[in-house]
């Protein structure tokens, strides 16, 4: 298992940029806070990503060289991860539609048999879900995650918090590889995240 793709960047984050402690209950709070929805996130995609899983091993098996255009599709729901106040993350209610996403989202899809997709989502639910869903969703609720604790923690009074922090860096999808990559440690899971992230920004394919 692959955790050091965002907790260690993150740690880092927390120290260098918040001026957290790590001995301090609001360093614990945050750390917490991102397990957590970083769970429910996972648990919302799950069968997203394992769709796309499916979808991709029967293109490989085919030898069929298209690809979905999910940056385009999907943009819309990745915009909004985590909500305000940090005490959850959005509903991905079509992305655990399998028909919408069939006819709705990826008209021109392969049609996935239901005992092979159920066979993915139980490998992934037994599995690092972090390590194997796809990393630009990974990276997206981590900055997602990053904005909502900015303006939480930073509030003049904060609820969660027990003091007000100051983080002046902006967290954005367009510089969180040079964000991330200052921060982590190279682990081999977040050079694959990162360089995964950096060609879907070229390429706006996958």
């Amino acid at each position: 298992m692959c955790e050091a793709h965002s907790t260690e960047a993150l740690i880092e984050i927390l120290k260098n940029e918040f001026n957290l402690k790590e001995e301090h209950d609001d360093f614990k709070r945050a750390i917490d806070l991102y397990k957590r929805l970083q769970a429910e996130f996972h648990d919302d995609i799950t069968l997203f990503n394992s769709w796309l899983a499916c979808h991709y091993d029967l293109r490989k098996k085919r030898g069929i060289k298209t690809h979905l255009n999910i940056d385009n599709v999907l943009d819309k729901y990745f915009k909004k991860i985590v909500n305000d106040g940090l005490n959850s993350v959005i509903e991905f209610l079509d992305l655990n539609d399998v028909n919408f996403i069939e006819k709705e989202l990826f008209p021109e899809s392969f049609k996935i048999d239901k005992d092979i997709l159920q066979a993915k989502i139980d490998l992934f639910n037994n599995s690092s879900r972090q390590q194997l869903f796809r990393g630009k969703f990974e990276i997206k609720f981590l900055i997602s995650f990053l904005n909502k604790l900015q303006n939480e923690i930073c509030k003049k009074e904060p609820i969660i918090f027990s003091r007000q922090y100051k983080c002046n860096l902006r967290f954005e999808c367009r510089n969180a590889i040079s964000v991330l990559t200052q921060y982590a440690e190279t682990p081999n899971c977040l050079k694959g995240y990162l360089k995964q992230f950096n060609q879907d920004q070229t390429i706006r394919k996958t």
